[in-house]
């Protein structure tokens, strides 16, 4: 769940907006308001302006989305009990509002106007409106479990600039093909079918792998500056872990060892450090395959078993 807060100086462009025809708007709660026709309502938003014809923008306007995720739950009155949610603790209250639901998206979405000027002919606050609209957010979406996307999901890559349109798109490419890759090399390779080159900083002069870079077009990241979960060491632990899911699942065939090298396609080989190599992985080593015991090991089975190999 995601606000956004606007102030504006009339009241009738904003109940035209809210119940356009073409966005299939519904009014579905308010308060206050006479729901007669678009002027009634207008007037309804207008009237505690009188109080206070020195505040130019009286009007409020608020837009609550949804997470494409929660579209099911989205009944109206579920909507509307978190818009009016919404209100009381962002310190909106003793006011007109309506909430009106419009469809024009394939996600769940609501715009809410309100006088900001109160009943009472107070002023209502718009001090840290930003700050608390964030908090208040994000203690709606943990209350009623809605869908808690992570912060790069929430971005619009069509709206973004260079070269922040190719670092978000080199993310989401990063983070499909991790799905399934089991070796840097099958990275490298599934990611050059999408025009996206890998380049690996070594140790001084030697072969030590120390950080990787994707480049797209003329724009190139450091994997961390991506994300930080897509540091080479984090990228080579996902790697392993992959692997380690393959072999349990393949444990009467030919299974794959974690090789502590990455070939590139012109032949060079580098070295993976001990610190990547033995990055933690989620999985239980004593689940051995075979049926041998974690405690009837040898300290060498120990250590072959937690890097994916069988016994």
């Amino acid at each position: 769940m995601i606000a956004k807060i606007t102030k504006r100086d009339n009241a009738k462009r904003i109940v035209d907006y809210d119940l356009n025809d073409e966005k299939q708007a519904k009014l579905i709660a308010s308060k206050g308001i006479c729901t007669i026709n678009h002027e009634t309502m207008a007037q309804s938003l207008s009237v505690n302006h009188l109080l206070h014809p020195e505040v130019k923008k009286y009007v409020g306007h608020i837009s609550l989305s949804f997470a494409l995720q929660d579209s099911n739950r989205m009944t109206d009155i579920f909507m509307a009990d978190i818009a009016k949610e919404y209100l009381e603790k962002m310190g909106i209250i003793h006011t007109s509002y309506m909430v009106t639901r419009h469809y024009d998206h394939n996600y769940a979405h609501c715009h809410i106007a309100f006088s900001r000027i109160d009943d009472e002919g107070k002023v209502i606050s718009d001090k840290f409106d930003f700050k608390r609209n964030v908090e208040v957010c994000r203690e709606l979406t943990l209350a009623h479990g809605l869908y808690m996307a992570k912060a790069k999901e929430q971005v619009k890559e069509e709206r973004l600039r260079e070269p922040a349109k190719t670092k978000y798109q080199l993310y989401h490419i990063l983070i499909r093909e991790l799905e399934h890759c089991r070796h840097w090399e099958q990275l490298i390779a599934a990611l050059e079918k999408e025009g996206i080159t890998v380049e690996f900083k070594t140790k001084g002069n030697t072969n030590e792998v120390q950080g990787v870079i994707f480049t797209k077009g003329k724009y190139r990241f450091n994997g961390s500056k991506i994300d930080r979960c897509l540091s080479f060491s984090k990228i080579t632990a996902r790697l392993r872990a992959n692997l380690y899911a393959y072999n349990r699942s393949r444990f009467y065939y030919q299974q794959e060892p974690h090789l502590p090298s990455i070939r590139l396609p012109s032949g060079t080989v580098l070295r993976i450090p001990p610190t990547a190599m033995n990055a933690s992985v989620n999985h239980n080593p004593a689940d051995n395959r075979n049926g041998k015991r974690w405690e009837d090991m040898t300290e060498m089975e120990k250590q072959a078993v937690s890097k994916g190999y069988s016994i």
